[in-house]
């Protein structure tokens, strides 16, 4: 079992048990990801592989990555195709995160459903899983998926996303996240993305 909490303390916790080496403060770790995503330049962070993956990706599925958002974390999705009935329509994708505070990536499916009006799209809700066969229509191989991951960052371990959303660690706020009167976070949200998703499945 993966220790979270080890990898939450030394990012986010001032503690004299962790040398400089050890040590991947959040801040840092945020501004090297956003430099690199303007200059091209990286100092401490294995970020090129992940050009290099995108590549790949991109010939075989349509890749949207979203790195640029303000985490320290590289994250792409792989847009499924969708389904429309009336007014509603039911958004299929494919998410995998790298996590830059620590060696381990996660990904899983969503099923996202919208009403959809002549003004714009409104968001009800969304779900995420990764083998439940209530949804296994119409999702994207993950081993591939997996396989191309591994192949550019071979020193890093795919985490379970259950695990990370329902492990509730203690310690400050997440980076990103808005709701300070919390008293716990899940190790997703501290480790590889601010958003809280509504209904988790295996």
């Amino acid at each position: 079992m993966v220790d979270f909490q080890y990898f939450v303390d030394r990012s986010y916790k001032t503690n004299d048990d962790f040398s400089d080496e050890e040590r991947f403060d959040v801040s840092w770790v945020v501004e090297e990801k956003i430099n690199f995503l303007l200059s091209n330049s990286a100092k401490n962070l294995d970020l090129f592989s992940w050009r290099k993956l995108l590549a790949e990706l991109s010939g075989r599925y349509k890749v949207q990555d979203m790195s640029y958002q303000q985490f320290p974390s590289l994250k792409f999705v792989l847009e499924g195709r969708s389904t429309v009935i009336g007014d509603f329509r039911i958004v299929k994708s494919t998410h995998v995160i790298l996590s830059l505070l620590c060696p381990l990536y996660t990904c899983f499916h969503q099923f996202r459903s919208e009403f959809v009006t002549k003004t714009g799209v409104a968001t009800i809700g969304s779900a995420i899983f990764l083998r439940d066969k209530l949804f296994e229509n119409d999702v994207e191989d993950i081993g591939n998926i997996s396989e191309a991951v591994t192949k550019f960052y071979p020193h890093i371990e795919f985490v379970y996303h259950i695990d990370l959303c329902t492990a509730l660690l203690a310690g400050p706020v997440p980076w990103g996240v808005s709701d300070s009167n919390r008293t716990s976070f899940s190790a997703f949200e501290y480790l590889f993305d601010s958003e809280v998703h509504q209904h988790v499945f295996s």
